[in-house]
């Protein structure tokens, strides 16, 4: 890396974000050298969405009232994917495969997963 070494910069895995949101935030946080604040019960999985949303609790330390909070994208978010043809996507995944693998190479990460399967 030619202005900032690697070990200054965090790559999220996006596939991991989306199944554990909790898991990558947790990576980020050891990688900021930060207390672990986040974790499971600070989501819960949005049905009408198909994806983790953000589950706030406000508690009183000075009595036992608490309050939930559920936050989740907006309406333009969440959409259905677009179904994109079979032949097309492997020209695209053949396309970007030696950009992706070149690009792993220089984060040295070898866990994302890019395949095509049709």
């Amino acid at each position: 890396m030619k202005f900032f070494p690697l070990e200054q910069i965090y790559i999220v895995d996006g596939n991991s974000f989306i199944k554990e949101p909790w898991v990558e935030i947790e990576r980020l946080e050891e990688f900021l050298g930060i207390p672990h604040e986040v974790g499971s019960q600070n989501f819960y999985f949005n049905e009408t969405k198909g994806f983790f949303c953000g589950k706030e609790t406000i508690q009183n330390f000075n009595s036992d009232w608490t309050c939930t909070r559920n936050k989740c994208l907006s309406k333009s978010k969440g959409r259905a994917k677009l179904v994109v043809k079979d032949d097309i996507m492997r020209r695209l995944y053949t396309f970007f495969d030696p950009y992706n693998q070149l690009f792993f190479s220089l984060v040295n990460r070898t866990n994302f997963k890019w395949e095509y399967k049709p």
